[in-house]
């Protein structure tokens, strides 16, 4: 699998110590989950797997399904909860998230019951050569200006390929989401196009999902998507007040409507991932007049922790040497070849969408590391300026362990 300048046996041996976890369809994950809820509510599409069998099992039988995101809460964050709290006391599995450990592709995984691989999604930003630049697949924009994507002449089901299961349920879909989500592209695609309820406090949505399950007449699902903790711990670090207290808040909204819903009703709450923190020092950054950048087609995406290249053909070798002198202390460099034998993005060749959008290499992270690449925009975007923030992306435990609460 190696050759001599590999950092594959590195990788492996990480691995290996558990300082980073490798994505695994022998270990209950996301994608296990996505096939428990698939077949719960009768999903045409939904495929099969052990795994999902047994968090079926470990959910039961129910007549109504409450399926909870809580965007950033990940087994770190719940660790640190109080722990006779109604979201530690009802943790049924640990799972593994799916790489990278980025919202966009995990929430298409958990609505496609599909790995990576699979849907096609390889991060937050992701080169599309249909418009020959980097997107913000999630906000469904060009990346340097924001403009929307179908004004470039891109289809939502060209860039969102594979579709979601909520398109063929059985049962009756809703999703629940923060109003500025409603309607978005993104939110259209992964809830199947169901209807979408906007929220501005957290109690009114569970709220909302009480009233609506309790006046049912038949099987319900309903999505409820909590960015709260992910936002926090993005801005003030994940042992911030901020942060434990938008956890304690997610807390207090299930607690309260699993006391709120009538017996045959159950609530699913997972995460997307964790989050690490960093400090301006872990913070790598290059910008388009940097040297990598004479060995690539066009500029780099991803997430800090996991950065994609497309090199130049012939220029593979020139690439590497000068990638590893720069940043071998933080980041393993991967090739693509080496990136489908290690199965990062799951089990399976990858499909040819994702073929087209993985590129050549793959910096990824070692820990906390960035690499912050400099891309042009249209207008300045002002940052708040701290000691410490945090984020995610990558393979360590804290960004890909996430719970699985049953209630």
């Amino acid at each position: 699998m190696s050759g001599p300048m590999s950092d594959v046996n590195d990788l492996l041996a990480a691995f290996e110590s558990g300082e980073l976890l490798r994505p695994s369809p022998d270990t209950p994950n996301i994608v296990d989950l996505a096939s428990a809820v698939g077949g719960l509510v009768g999903a045409s599409t939904a495929i099969r797997t052990p795994g999902g069998d047994a968090l079926a099992g470990l959910i039961g039988p129910c007549d109504h399904l409450v399926l909870v995101m809580a965007d950033g809460l990940g087994m770190s964050a719940v660790r640190a909860m109080d722990p006779d709290s109604f979201i530690p006391c009802h943790v049924a599995a640990e799972l593994l998230t799916v790489f990278p450990s980025s919202t966009p592709v995990v929430l298409a995984s958990l609505a496609t019951g599909r790995w990576p691989a699979q849907h096609g999604l390889p991060s937050w930003h992701v080169y599309l050569e249909e418009i020959d630049a980097v997107s913000t697949i999630i906000k469904y924009v060009r990346r340097s200006d924001d403009k929307d994507l179908s004004e470039l002449g891109m289809d939502p089901g060209d860039a969102y390929t594979v579709p979601s299961m909520m398109e063929s349920p059985r049962w009756d879909p809703a999703s629940y989401l923060p109003k500025s989500l409603v309607g978005s592209a993104f939110s259209t695609y992964t809830s199947g196009r169901s209807p979408h309820h906007g929220y501005e406090k957290l109690g009114d949505a569970v709220g909302a999902i009480s009233d609506r399950v309790k006046r049912a007449s038949s099987n319900t699902i309903s999505h409820l998507y909590i960015p709260d903790v992910d936002y926090a711990s993005h801005s003030a670090g994940t042992s911030s007040p901020m942060a434990q207290g938008a956890a304690a808040g997610v807390d207090r909204a299930l607690a309260w409507l699993a006391n709120a819903l009538p017996s045959g009703a159950k609530i699913v709450m997972t995460a997307d991932h964790g989050l690490v923190d960093y400090a301006k020092s872990d913070v790598y950054s290059i910008d388009p007049s940097d040297p990598l950048m004479a060995y690539v087609d066009h500029e780099p995406w991803g997430t800090g922790r996991t950065m994609s290249f497309a090199c130049k053909r012939g220029a593979e070798a020139d690439f590497e040497v000068l990638f590893r002198e720069r940043f071998r202390e933080g980041f393993y460099l991967l090739t693509v070849d080496e990136l489908k034998e290690l199965s990062l993005y799951g089990p399976g060749p990858l499909s040819p969408v994702m073929e087209r959008r993985v590129g050549t290499h793959m910096a990824v992270s070692m820990g906390a590391w960035l690499l912050d690449y400099d891309y042009p925009k249209v207008q300045y975007e002002a940052q708040d300026e701290h000691e410490a923030v945090s984020q995610h992306g990558g393979l360590t435990p804290a960004e890909m362990l996430v719970p699985m609460v049953v209630a």
